[in-house]
């Protein structure tokens, strides 16, 4: 519960040329405007989600002029509240009604100055303040200013992997390339031994990978590419894939490295093809209402 206090004084001076005041406070319960919920996800080293959800716990309605986040000296913002058409979700979600609520969602990234070293990415954890600014249905303006967000606190691991570059479908029996990255998030070189082995998998591909990357120094990254073909239909998951490090004998596991959803090899995309799949029958109306054909969706 919220409360308001307002402090009047009164200065005045008496008959004898004494000066006096008199203070008085009153009390006022405020109610919340609107109630605001937030949740981070890491995504890797370098990048954080934000989802801010907005709900209106007022009897009238409100209109949304601006709902920003205000980033820290530390990090950088990036809203992803756009429609595919480049407007933003304001124009069409700008006025709630009670009990509403709507959500945003923002990309965070840390500067350059603190993104190199695992270590003091974990001593700055303030994103930044989320500013809300709206109008209520007489006009009256209101804003609300949150204190730092706090971010997740990292688990980094000695050593990071992400997928930079892949496809997303494929075709069977075709060779399916992907582009890794990996960064030395511990406090020692690294000599990174790349092992991926079919032997270790199951049928659904083939392929194999076994070399070593160049000395790894802390903060560093490199990237390197792997190869596969498909031997089975339907999405398809390549893992695990096995980096040693020979500097410091320990071996790290990455179940999940990459999805691609692979289909037959009359798999097109162009119109001929969608063309040639449709069946023209004469007299379609008559045929119907005999019931002498069927129509299934494939």
């Amino acid at each position: 519960m919220t409360y308001f206090l307002l402090v009047c004084e009164v200065t005045y001076t008496t008959p004898a040329g004494f000066g006096q005041s008199l203070r008085k406070l009153f009390k006022f319960q405020v109610l919340k405007p609107l109630d605001v919920k937030t949740k981070f996800y890491n995504a890797e080293m370098d990048e954080i989600y934000l989802e801010a959800q907005i709900q209106i716990v007022t009897t009238g309605p409100f209109c949304l002029e601006k709902v920003g986040l205000d980033n820290s000296e530390h990090y950088t913002v990036t809203s992803l509240n756009t429609l595919s058409n480049g407007e933003s979700v304001l124009t069409s979600k700008h006025m709630l009604q009670p009990n509403n609520s709507c959500q945003f969602l923002y990309c965070i990234k840390p500067k350059s100055t603190i993104a190199r070293c695992s270590k003091v990415l974990r001593q700055f954890t303030n994103v930044g303040k989320l500013d809300i600014v709206w109008r209520s249905s007489l006009g009256e303006r209101g804003r609300l200013q949150t204190s730092q967000l706090q971010r997740l606190p990292f688990e980094n691991e000695d050593l990071c992997l992400e997928v930079v570059d892949a496809k997303n479908i494929i075709k069977i029996g075709s060779i399916f390339s992907f582009l890794c990255r990996v960064t030395n998030s511990s406090d020692h070189p690294m000599k990174l031994h790349i092992h991926l082995d079919i032997k270790m998998l199951t049928n659904s591909y083939t392929g194999s990978a076994d070399f070593l990357l160049e000395v790894l120094q802390p903060a560093e990254k490199t990237e390197f590419s792997l190869s596969i073909s498909p031997s089975n239909l339907g999405l398809i998951r390549v893992s695990p894939l096995l980096l040693v490090d020979t500097l410091q004998n320990r071996r790290y596991y990455f179940e999940k490295v990459v999805d691609v959803f692979v289909v037959d090899a009359d798999y097109h995309q162009d119109v001929v093809f969608f063309l040639n799949k449709l069946t023209e029958y004469e007299n379609s109306q008559e045929l119907l209402r005999e019931k002498k054909i069927q129509l299934q969706v494939v």
